[in-house]
């Protein structure tokens, strides 16, 4: 998959229940999927991921729980592929897996590892999600975020990817203000998405300065 690609798998990300993966993996069971996580095909892994969000969302909506058997597989295995995975799509939907087991257990600590993915697109994915968590418990997000996110910035970069690092940097909050000069200069940039992502983020910025 190209990384424009990417780019919308990322988009539909943000919203989990969008994310609808093909029937015959709606009727797998967590388990089964897990296991098809570590298949060597790039797709079967991608399509298990996208699945095991799916179920995990389900069992959220239905306000139920996970047997903790099957809910530390699916933790332990996303975790493990978050960090090994050499496809980013699946690396991408080890993290939306991650975000859904936070109902039931702390994924900070393992979606922090994806801070440091070589795909800024991941990384920022990573990091927006995280936010999102702190945010929840009315944390304020850790520096080392915005650390991560800088190299993300570069206005040299694909705008499609580069206006979600900038909407990632705005969800920073008070982390983010050390953003501040790299999220001024894309106020020039010659995308008009960026440069509105850019204003956005400046203002969520200094609203809790």
């Amino acid at each position: 998959m190209n990384m424009l690609g990417v780019a919308i798998l990322c988009l539909s990300a943000l919203s989990v229940l969008a994310v609808t993966p093909p029937p015959y993996v709606q009727q797998q069971s967590l388990s089964e999927l897990v296991t098809a996580l570590k298949s060597d095909d790039e797709k079967m892994r991608s399509d298990a991921a996208a699945g095991i969000t799916w179920h995990l969302s389900q069992l959220k909506l239905q306000r139920k729980t996970p047997e903790r058997a099957v809910l530390e597989n699916c933790l332990t295995n996303a975790s493990e592929k978050l960090i090994s995975d050499p496809a980013s799509v699946v690396r991408l939907g080890c993290i939306n897996i991650l975000s859904q087991l936070s109902a039931w257990t702390n994924t900070v600590p393992m979606l922090v590892r994806g801070f440091a993915d070589k795909d800024c697109l991941v990384r920022t994915r990573a990091i927006s999600v995280t936010a999102e968590m702190y945010q929840t418990r009315n944390q304020d997000v850790p520096v080392t975020a915005a650390d991560a996110l800088r190299s993300c910035l570069d206005p040299s970069g694909n705008p499609e990817m580069l206006w979600q690092a900038v909407q990632a940097a705005g969800e920073l909050k008070v982390a983010g203000q050390t953003l501040v000069p790299e999220i001024l200069r894309l106020l020039k940039h010659e995308n008009e998405k960026v440069r509105d992502y850019a204003t956005d983020a400046l203002k969520a910025i200094r609203e809790r300065a």
